[in-house]
């Protein structure tokens, strides 16, 4: 329900902004950054990124600055702005090891996809390594902001470099996608989750593409 989550997160940074709140508002500006993106507004996403940034380093808050970072790292990327993106990841996932933050795994899949993004991949597949590791000992990469994206990004990077272990990485976030859609009983709003936000999208369409192939080359 993306128009009712922009409602909410304005309303959210109105009531925080009344009250002096300063300290809460760069999650909510961190949304809406991603809600931006979401719905193809690129323009607006690294403005709202931006302003979360310059208050939580206001506020001296690292795990809000990673999270600002990530942002914005996302919204110059989405931009094209390739060497502006791989900066902000690097910065973002330098914070959040110093605090020992779950975060730095989504700054390490966003210069991931950095990498992919210009055609590296060698680039990219070291930069997964860490990650693929991690995945083994923990699926949920608890405390991340996005683990499906994660997971996502690491079957990009393998399958881009022709790599076995990317169907089983495929596989395993498919089922998690499919699991979490499950407990949506609205068939409309089950839909939409599947196919409003991005990296579900993706994940259904990889996913079906894969099938494809295999009933392909089962074919006589």
């Amino acid at each position: 329900e993306l128009e009712l989550a922009r409602r909410h997160l304005e309303d959210a940074l109105r009531l925080h902004r009344s009250v002096g709140d300063r300290a809460l508002e760069p999650i909510v500006l961190a949304n809406l950054s991603q809600l931006e993106l979401w719905e193809g507004n690129k323009a607006r996403a690294p403005e709202h990124a931006l302003a979360a940034l310059d208050i939580a380093e206001a506020v001296q808050a690292a795990d809000l600055q990673v999270l600002a970072l990530w942002s914005m790292g996302n919204a110059e990327l989405a931009a094209k702005q390739c060497i502006e993106a791989a900066q902000t990841f690097e910065r973002a996932q330098a914070v959040a090891c110093a605090i020992d933050s779950a975060l730095q795994h989504d700054a390490t899949a966003g210069t991931a996809r950095v990498a992919l993004s210009v055609g590296d991949f060698a680039a990219a597949l070291q930069a997964i390594e860490p990650l693929l590791s991690r995945l083994e000992r923990d699926v949920t990469l608890e405390g991340t902001l996005g683990t499906r994206l994660i997971q996502l990004t690491c079957y990009q990077v393998l399958a881009g470099c022709k790599d076995s272990r990317a169907g089983a990485v495929l596989e395993r976030v498919h089922a998690s996608l499919q699991e979490r859609a499950a407990t949506i009983t609205d068939p409309r709003l089950r839909e939409r989750f599947l196919t409003a936000v991005p990296e579900n999208r993706e994940i259904v369409a990889a996913w079906e593409a894969a099938n494809q192939a295999i009933s392909e080359a089962l074919a006589p």
